[in-house]
């Protein structure tokens, strides 16, 4: 079986329990799965499958539901390009199976119970060029068409005429104007630099080029954070600013200018912004007040009540340093690392601070004391640092992989092969990013790939999950992207 690169299968009195002896948990070579008119599949035979390869599947005209579709997507262990499902049991349900699954190409869900809701779980599937809903009688054109607008290659089969699909298409690309870019709002060095070294050159189709105005900058972003009234976004980038964004229609409120971004505590009450490298701002968050400026030496973390700052030294001496805030005096400090600090963390009790540097070595230190509580050894560059949000794990980043450890004990618990130089937990810690990947903390697999939206978040990405942990907030190299935090479905 292991040799056997594809099978098909047309027996309407063929069952799941049959097709389960052929052994698809053997990890066999299967590029192609077409189990057609086999009329009592449901898809049970996928369970415990291992199918690495899998380009193409087709189980149209068959018994094959919802949890069908939810054991191909584990089954399947790289992007699938084919899914037919024609004819089917699938409802709205399947379609979050179907992103996890990261289908390239062509969906056809013609004939199912699939609604406009479902549909709309399809925005994450920014490759498919292909998808047939003809005959589902709960998908309408204005559903097609929100789809259409976001995912403008698509080309969609359905039963409605061209002129009613077109009549639709303009309504949404209406209601989806409202963040369209203005001249006016493009930064002067975008500008700039379109018009080679004259803005007033830059071209016309600028605008065009650049689109939608809305959580965007105009360089990396490098740390985020909910307001506390929870209706506000802020992020700070590499443009040297700090912005604030209408979370239900994501404009931009308000802008501050910068060196380095910002950090805030986990409360959302303290907040720092950069003056230059080794000066800092602490404000009042939720009333925009400043309560002073405080000299650093290096990179830091607000600690959870926002009364004390841990920094690391960029240089080569790898020094630690705890401060309060906002005097600015020091708590502590030690030699820290060999070599230089690239990421602090503090744990969610505050009791706790975790550095990580070149040196290879995550530590943990006492954070009233500074006194060294136990040392960890990835073996590699530590890049990021992230501890679980019950204080109970911490995983360290490197560009081969990472680890995840036990705070408390530094036993290590699951080595981690997917690459990335940044590591984060979203919402209560059930999920977290690395490689661009959300994987489970339960069994570490992985459920969803966030470079699927059209961005990069191999390595230099920051996210933050919203106070009640639904969604959460992604950015790389300059575009926010809103999601859900159960299944890293596209929000904004």
């Amino acid at each position: 079986m292991s040799d056997i690169t594809g099978f098909s299968v047309h027996d309407p009195s063929v069952t799941d329990a049959q097709l389960k002896s052929l052994g698809l948990d053997a990890k066999p070579q299967l590029h192609a799965v077409r189990v057609e008119e086999s009329k009592q599949i449901t898809g049970q035979f996928l369970a415990g499958a291992s199918l690495p390869r899998l380009g193409y599947f087709n189980a149209s005209r068959t018994a094959f539901d919802d949890r069908g579709v939810a054991l191909l997507a584990a089954a399947a262990e790289s992007k699938v390009t084919m899914v037919y499902l024609t004819d089917t049991a699938i409802t709205d349900k399947a379609m979050p199976e179907l992103v996890r699954l990261g289908v390239q190409n062509t969906i056809d869900i013609g004939g199912t119970k699939v609604t406009d809701a479902g549909l709309r779980n399809l925005v994450a599937l920014l490759t498919i060029t292909e998808l047939n809903v003809k005959r589902c009688q709960d998908v309408t054109p204005d559903g097609i068409a929100w789809l259409s607008v976001r995912l403008p290659k698509l080309k969609v089969e359905s039963d409605y005429s061209i002129d009613r699909l077109s009549q639709a298409k303009l309504a949404a690309e209406a209601a989806n104007a409202t963040g369209q870019l203005r001249r006016s709002n493009i930064d002067r060095y975008e500008l700039t630099a379109a018009g080679g070294g004259d803005p007033r050159k830059a071209p016309k189709e600028l605008v065009a080029i650049l689109g939608d105005s809305r959580l965007r900058h105009w360089d990396a972003v490098n740390s985020m954070a909910f307001h506390p009234d929870g209706k506000t976004l802020i992020s700070g980038g590499w443009d040297r600013t700090v912005r604030f964004w209408d979370l239900s229609t994501g404009r931009l409120l308000k802008t501050m200018v910068t060196s380095t971004g910002f950090q805030s505590s986990a409360d959302g009450r303290t907040l720092i912004t950069g003056i230059d490298l080794n000066q800092i701002a602490v404000w009042d968050f939720a009333k925009g007040r400043m309560f002073g400026t405080v000299r650093v030496g290096g990179l830091g973390a607000v600690s959870p009540d926002g009364t004390r700052l841990v920094s690391g030294s960029t240089a080569s001496d790898g020094g630690m340093k705890v401060i309060q805030l906002p005097s600015g005096r020091t708590v502590w400090k030690n030699d820290g690392h060999d070599g230089q600090v690239r990421e602090v963390a503090w744990s969610p009790n505050g009791q706790f601070v975790v550095s990580g540097g070149d040196d290879g070595t995550v530590r943990v230190w006492n954070a009233e004391t500074g006194e060294p509580q136990r040392v960890l050894e990835p073996g590699a560059q530590v890049m990021s640092i992230a501890v679980a949000p019950d204080g109970r794990l911490v995983t360290s980043g490197d560009r081969a992989g990472g680890h995840v450890w036990e705070l408390a004990t530094g036993k290590l618990v699951a080595p981690l092969k997917i690459g990335g130089d940044d590591c984060a937990y979203l919402g209560n810690g059930n999920y977290l990013i690395t490689g661009g990947k959300v994987i489970s903390t339960t069994d570490w697999k992985q459920v969803a790939n966030l470079n699927t939206f059209g961005d990069t978040y191999q390595s230099g990405f920051t996210n933050v999950a919203s106070p009640d942990s639904q969604f959460f907030a992604i950015a790389g190299a300059g575009h926010i992207r809103m999601l859900q935090t159960r299944m890293a479905l596209l929000v904004w």
